[in-house]
């Protein structure tokens, strides 16, 4: 059986589990690594030396704003939702004038929430330019605009000083695709529904275009000092995220000779993985939290405030509360990412009160316990019942997100001695006891800190410590088995992580019969058990047929079953429902189907494994996981 078990090195690396179960160290040497499919170039990739220590780093804050923000409408999609729409949205500058612009207090609130870089969008798809561009009069320094004549008027400026000035890193958002354009308007009407053949029959306009973000991305990299990040949104036409090779011959030697300047003019500068072929140092999932680490460098960004879309949604929309961003925060830190907090400034300049009470409560939490995220790596348990951990040479960071009744935090598959454990928080570092409860280490906590949100446990070890993670069952006895932990058996399997907004989370290429999938897991008791899977199947391929075999019971056969209809990759199923604008993820497509009993004879380990013996249409199905049930 796969024994899992997680050494943690001395050198400064993630770890993370594997995705088919086994041991994986993902090393924070180069995105060619992480991405396998880039050819070796390494004029075109950051130096490892800059993605490590922009990790250290763990927390940013990203800000949208711009003439959209008058809408109080927080999709800036809407505007392209009818003619009459675009055109009210391309005369918004005519009245953005935010004579309250404070950049300095944006800086100073993003300095006390512990964050260390900041990420301003300098222009999004609706074209305008919020700095001082030479390349296009729709800008917030032209003549005829409200704040032109403002000393604060290049706003991308005086964000850059303010956010400097505070020693923040600098990042700059720039959308690949522009509604105002003449020749981008052709190129940019949505997120995915370019056309290869425009780039061939006019390869005039495309040149232009391809020229003027060129050029604009230029005058950004050149004018405003040292840019740390540089951050894209939206493939250019044809071009994939940062893992896929760009298909379209003349589109990709653009992204190539985008790549290859901001490298030679900003060496030390980052650049995310959207419209920028194989060449992205990081990846950027947005507002979700992937099940497991990625296999990279990563950055998920969350608006603070709730509801649909990155801008000013009006001052009446609810914001994340403290703890729940400390959580978020957790939790994308114990998986080796980073958190990019987005705030929506109110066309006059000004943040609601809830942004700025969001940020000062988490800050208040991060000059307690940012030890345990800043320079840390992926922690080294993967199942703890009540929380996360973090890691930094031979000490351990554990976040309590659940109190167990008794306050004795259990720690399983910890094969190494602990030296000593206090409460992070505590000044006075009183050591906590350490005990053994049913063969493991654990940590009394009594009696529990009095002050809630997110305790941090410290526990130091003499050597980098041993855990061997395997799933086990709940207090109840359920056991859950997600593909994001198996162990994958055969070459056209793989797991999806998902991209931006699209969610992953399930195995793919269950496509051969004998290829299988198995888990190795733990019970404390012994008995029978339900077991269901988690799947998706699309009306039309149903009919395959597939074995559970479980240590100790007979196999289980069942037929797979359609449990939505789509058309498309999965990936990218995002609604089933009519109404305009609605817009859901692609969970609606699973279902989960019971297909059985099993016996398990034995409390502790066992192994479970799920296999394909016909398969129609090319897929068995899409899977989720597996759940048993004690009976």
């Amino acid at each position: 059986m796969n024994s899992d078990i997680v050494t943690l090195p001395p050198a400064r690396v993630s770890i993370s589990s594997s995705i088919r179960g086994l041991r994986l160290c993902v090393c924070l040497l180069s995105c060619a690594i992480a991405y396998g499919e880039a050819e070796e170039d390494a004029a075109l990739r950051a130096e490892p030396g800059r993605v490590a220590a922009w990790q250290g780093g763990r927390l940013g804050l990203f800000i949208h704003w711009g003439p959209w923000s008058q809408t109080g409408i927080g999709y800036i999609w809407r505007m392209m939702e009818s003619p009459g729409e675009e055109a009210r949205g391309m005369e918004l500058w005519r009245t953005f004038d935010p004579v309250n612009f404070n950049p300095g207090a944006w800086a100073r609130a993003a300095k006390d929430a512990g964050m260390s870089y900041v990420v301003f969008v300098t222009k999004h798809h609706d074209g305008f330019n919020l700095y001082d561009t030479g390349l296009s009069n729709y800008r917030i320094t032209a003549r005829g605009a409200p704040f032109a004549g403002d000393s604060r008027a290049d706003i991308t400026r005086a964000i850059i000083d303010a956010f400097r000035a505070e020693g923040l890193a600098i990042g700059l958002y720039f959308s690949h695709i522009d509604w105002h354009h003449a020749d981008g308007r052709r190129f940019s009407r949505g997120h995915r529904d370019f056309d290869p053949s425009l780039v061939d029959r006019d390869p005039a306009a495309w040149r232009r275009f391809a020229d003027y973000e060129i050029g604009q991305v230029r005058e950004l990299l050149t004018q405003y000092g040292k840019i740390d990040i540089v951050w894209f949104d939206i493939q250019w036409p044809f071009a994939e995220n940062g893992i896929v090779r760009v298909s379209h011959p003349v589109v990709r030697a653009d992204v190539l000779r985008l790549v290859r300047m901001i490298r030679e003019l900003q060496p030390e500068a980052l650049i995310n993985d959207r419209g920028t072929d194989v060449y992205g140092d990081f990846l950027t999932p947005e507002q979700r939290v992937p099940e497991t680490g990625l296999p990279g460098p990563w950055e998920t960004s969350l608006t603070i405030t709730n509801e649909r879309g990155y801008w000013y949604k009006g001052d009446g929309v609810s914001c994340k509360s403290p703890d729940t961003l400390v959580r978020t925060l957790v939790d994308v830190a114990s998986k080796g990412g980073n958190l990019l907090l987005n705030v929506a400034p109110r066309p006059d300049g000004t943040l609601i009160p809830g942004e700025y009470e969001a940020l000062a409560g988490l800050g208040r939490w991060m000059r307690k316990n940012g030890e345990s995220i800043r320079g840390t790596l992926a922690g080294p348990f993967l199942d703890l019942p009540w929380g996360r951990s973090t890691w930094r040479g031979t000490r351990v960071y554990l976040h309590v997100l659940d109190w167990p009744r008794d306050g004795v935090l259990s720690l399983p598959g910890l094969r190494s001695p602990i030296v000593r454990a206090w409460l992070l928080a505590d000044p006075g570092q009183v050591p906590l006891e350490v005990l053994s409860r049913d063969g493991e280490a654990a940590i009394a906590v009594v009696p529990r800190p009095a002050a809630e949100g997110v305790s941090v446990i410290a526990v130091d070890f003499e050597s980098v410590p041993v855990v061997r993670n395997l799933l086990r069952a709940s207090e109840g006895g359920r056991v859950l088995l997600p593909v994001a932990r198996a162990r994958l058996n055969g070459s056209s399997l793989r797991y999806n992580h998902g991209r931006n907004i699209l969610r992953g989370g399930f195995l793919e290429g269950f496509a051969t019969p004998g290829e299988s999938v198995s888990w190795d897991f733990a019970v404390s008791q012994p008995g029978r058990y339900r077991v269901s899977l988690e799947y998706a199947l699309s009306e039309g391929p149903e009919g395959g047929t597939f074995q559970v075999v479980v240590d100790g019971s007979g196999p289980l056969t069942a037929e797979a079953r359609a449990t939505a209809k789509w058309d498309g990759p999965l990936l990218e199923v995002r609604t089933n429902t009519p109404e305009q604008g609605e817009t859901k993820d692609n969970r609606w497509t699973f279902g989960s189907h019971a297909i059985g009993t099993v016996s398990i004879p034995q409390a502790g380990e066992n192994h479970l494994e799920v296999r394909a013996i016909a398969v129609s249409h090319g897929n068995l199905f899409f899977l989720k996981g597996v759940t048993l049930e004690p009976l």
